[in-house]
């Protein structure tokens, strides 16, 4: 069979996608990809096709804009910079595709908006995947929204929240997506922040690429919504290179060390943690491990005992750390979750608040505002989450647990049944 991925965004919606196409790869299907350029390399060394979406100058532009993560611009930021600019190049990759690859299956990330109905024109079946569980938008959990982060809203507050939010949603989302999507000649669409993850327009499979440890199904989940697992991969799969000999020696050669990281778009806007990082990782005398995502930063004179790098896999580092302190990205948290250590984070923007207060919950995280972050509050959170025996046993029971999923083979498994499905 023939599979066409499609997907925008970050490293973090990228990543899901390849493991689930290796899985694909491996059961002698083709995959391509289509998605921005930055990512080409790292898909094809792998042995998926790759075509191009957008540019890796305006990959670049995005994920460095201060709009990215702020406070109140931020989510129309990503809209307008990233989900609507990806609809005409969408259709246009789709059409192109049918005619030259014929893919036999569609698999899409479900801001990728132009994907269904453009499939559904073409006669393709198409599936989206779903990274975080915030998007189902069940009635059965609370929301957590980045402008009332409260952990326990009463039922209440977040009904009424919903009822507000679903008006203003149709005029400043639904409005300027439809104009783009009707523009490309596709059909608009009512209430799209709670229709399109939950495959309702058209109806279609859809996949949730989290575990169930970490949300499990619901009675309100989308009726043809299957949650698989995470999907496992990062650059370890890519290429290993000679200087990651050292950082292994590195790891071993004292007690554990805590790891910083803020993924790959966050780490932009972020690098005040690091210096905080450092100054209470010494006061504490532990060992800190900063993954700056800047050559640059990485390059300057830290103190004794704190080791820098612009990057390193999380699959070979994260299990060698005492705790990781994060954002909680979706695919940072994955890989955190997995290596079975505690996590401290310091959510910025979008789906970090409610990815952060489901890792607090289920009791193998605590989370400190960004906007109170200090050198003495660092210090006392790292001390207080490096002693607590509970949250470090919770930890270590998650991570037994999702070591041994593969939420990959499980999507791939849907994907393949997907034709039989559409034909009966």
């Amino acid at each position: 069979m023939r599979f066409c991925f499609i997907t925008i965004g970050t490293a973090g919606d990228v990543h899901p996608f390849i493991g689930v196409g290796l899985a694909l790869r491996r059961r002698g299907h083709e995959v391509v990809v289509i998605t921005n350029p930055y990512f080409s390399e790292r898909i094809e060394r792998v042995g998926l096709k790759f075509h191009p979406l957008g540019t890796e100058d305006g990959y670049r532009a995005l994920v460095t804009s201060p709009h990215l993560v702020h406070r109140s611009r931020g989510p129309l930021f990503v809209l307008r910079n990233l989900v609507i600019p990806a609809i005409d190049p969408t259709v246009q990759a789709l059409n192109h595709l049918n005619r030259t690859f014929k893919p036999d299956v569609v698999f899409a990330h479900h801001i990728v908006l132009a994907a269904p109905h453009a499939c559904e024109k073409l006669g393709i079946p198409c599936a989206t995947g779903v990274l975080a569980p915030l998007f189902w938008l069940s009635r059965q959990e609370p929301v957590l929204y980045k402008h009332l982060p409260i952990e326990h809203v009463p039922r209440w507050m977040d009904s009424t929240l919903r009822k507000v939010m679903r008006p203003i949603a149709r005029w400043a989302i639904d409005r300027p997506i439809n104009r783009a999507k009707r523009a490309s000649g596709l059909p608009g669409v009512r209430n799209i922040v709670y229709t399109e993850a939950r495959g309702l327009t058209p109806r279609r499979l859809v996949l949730g690429l989290w575990s169930p440890h970490y949300r499990p199904p619901l009675s309100d989940d989308p009726e043809t919504g299957r949650i698989c697992g995470f999907s496992w991969f990062d650059r370890a799969n890519v290429v290993h290179k000679p200087d990651e000999s050292d950082l292994d020696r590195w790891l071993n050669d004292g007690k554990p060390p805590i790891i910083f990281t803020l993924g790959t778009s966050v780490v932009h806007h972020g690098q005040d943690l690091f210096e905080i990082a450092a100054q209470a990782s010494s006061r504490l005398g532990r060992r800190a491990l900063l993954l700056t995502g800047s050559r640059e930063t990485a390059a300057r004179a830290w103190p004794t005992g704190i080791h820098a790098l612009a990057y390193a896999p999380f699959s070979r580092v994260l299990a060698a750390g005492a705790l990781t302190v994060h954002h909680a990205g979706a695919g940072t948290m994955a890989q955190a979750m997995r290596a079975g250590k505690p996590s401290v984070i310091v959510p910025f923007a979008n789906d970090e608040f409610d990815n952060a207060a489901r890792a607090k919950r289920i009791g193998v995280a605590v989370t400190v505002p960004r906007h109170k972050l200090t050198v003495k509050l660092m210090c006392e959170t790292l001390d207080s989450a490096l002693t607590d025996v509970q949250l470090r046993a919770r930890s270590a029971l998650l991570g037994a647990k999702l070591v041994t999923e593969d939420g990959a083979e499980i999507a791939a498994t849907e994907l393949e049944s997907l034709p039989l499905r559409r034909g009966r």
